[in-house]
């Protein structure tokens, strides 16, 4: 893959042709220049197969999404549902820089060009500023708070979800496929934490901290995982997915992740105390993987794709869960 910088941004601009350039930014154009005062209230949304909405049917449509999640406040619903758009984003721009066989050369230049889509989708002006321990990411004009009617501030998280969403799984991906496709990387990847944002009537500014991923060869194998999927490999797919679960829960305690410990053992320890996880679909997701490499069963790409989502939100809260190191002595203790 060819390397680019952030004077490159341009190129993937023009390379995605069909997909942006005729789809998106022709179109908006042309509507700025006949309907100027309309257009203020369009947002062409960041993903694929791209369609406009007004602003306020977006609003009604998160409204309405609220009122049937019982048990969880707006704020998380918003978030949540954010999240799933921000994550869907990362793997639409990761497929086009596949397909275009470039890559950005660094963490910066990654969010610089998302933010350059987001930018030209109508989401607002997206500007960003990346530390070591820390990345603020700045919306001027933001679509989503844009209402004579609603408190600006309503569906800010949304917005938060969405960053969020986008920054945990591109920020993965991309040192993944660097390393994968380019040269091995010194620094190890990270993780997207504590995030938070505050809007006022002009922009939105959305902060979190950052910090070294502590499930690495579970995440380096869920990776591997979709990247054999996407190359049609089923069967070393499911092997990677077997592995990316037995790694996370033996590394999550202090376990060696090549040590022969039950992993289905380590699981039914962790249900004991730890609540978070959903240990039916790890289970589940446990026994698909078996069966396929023992044969018993074939899988289609898209059951090993639904099952790598559903892994890859289980894993997510492993990597957030913070377990003291007294209880995970206990925990090892109970396995014998």
């Amino acid at each position: 893959m060819d390397i680019i910088n952030e004077k490159d941004i341009g190129s993937i601009l023009e390379e995605s042709n069909t997909a942006i350039i005729h789809e998106i930014i022709e179109p908006i154009e042309k509507a700025l220049s006949h309907f100027q005062h309309n257009i203020s209230t369009l947002s062409y949304l960041p993903d694929v197969p791209r369609i406009a909405f007004r602003i306020e049917t977006i609003q009604k449509i998160l409204d309405a999404f609220m009122e049937q999640q019982p048990g969880q406040t707006p704020p998380q619903i918003l978030a949540k549902a954010g999240e799933k758009v921000g994550s869907s984003f990362a793997d639409d721009l990761f497929a086009l820089l596949i397909k275009v066989k470039k890559l950005p050369r660094d963490s910066t230049v990654l969010i610089k060009l998302a933010n350059e889509f987001d930018t030209i989708a109508g989401w607002g002006k997206f500007s960003c500023e990346l530390k070591k321990d820390q990345v603020k990411i700045t919306i001027e004009d933001c679509f989503i708070t844009q209402s004579k009617d609603q408190p600006k501030v309503k569906y800010a998280d949304f917005i938060r979800g969405y960053i969020k969403g986008f920054l945990w799984s591109a920020l993965k991906e991309h040192h993944r496929l660097f390393s994968r496709s380019v040269v091995a990387l010194p620094n190890k990847p990270v993780t997207v934490y504590k995030d938070e944002i505050g809007c006022d009537s002009h922009s939105c500014t959305f902060k979190a901290k950052i910090r070294e991923e502590e499930l690495i060869e579970a995440y380096d194998d869920f990776y591997n995982c979709k990247f054999t999927l996407r190359e049609g490999n089923i069967k070393e797919a499911m092997v990677f997915l077997r592995s990316s679960i037995e790694k996370a829960f033996k590394k999550k305690i202090g376990i060696d992740v090549d040590a022969q410990t039950s992993v289905l053992k380590i699981v039914k320890v962790f249900k004991e105390s730890i609540k978070q996880i959903h240990y039916r679909i790890i289970t589940d997701m446990y026994g698909s993987s078996s069966a396929e490499l023992h044969g018993s069963r074939a899988s289609s790409a898209s059951e090993v794709q639904n099952l790598l989502e559903r892994w890859g939100e289980e894993l997510k809260k492993l990597e957030l869960l913070y377990i003291k190191d007294e209880e995970k002595d206990k925990m090892k203790e109970s396995l014998g």
